[in-house]
């Protein structure tokens, strides 16, 4: 993933960057992958970080979705960010204990 241009465009507040960067990168991997989750993850966090809440959620559901799909817990430590940066988002609390329960359930496999 291009980290440093996600975070670029991040910082610069160009949401638009953001996202087209985000399709560019999911068309290059299985919607149910590792790379997947990681890559929704890290858009989630991007998108809340300029403040499009909407966006953040919907990436972070994608991401736990891949996670869950790949059965890996490859990208859920991304995952965790984002649910610390909605920390204070009524609407994210489903999601925040979706992801805790991932968590949960892969800590128990170990």
């Amino acid at each position: 993933m291009n980290a440093l241009a996600l975070s670029t465009y991040t910082r610069l507040g160009n949401e638009q960057k953001v996202h087209d960067l985000a399709v560019d990168l999911l068309a290059t991997v299985t919607p149910a992958s590792k790379r997947a989750a990681l890559i929704n993850a890290d858009v989630g966090i991007a998108a809340v970080r300029l403040g499009d809440i909407s966006s953040g959620l919907s990436y972070g559901r994608r991401s736990l979705e891949a996670v869950r799909a790949s059965e890996t817990s490859f990208g859920l430590w991304r995952l965790e960010e984002l649910a610390r940066a909605l920390s204070r988002e009524s609407r994210a609390r489903e999601l925040r204990g979706e992801i805790n329960q991932a968590r949960r359930s892969f800590a128990s496999r170990s």
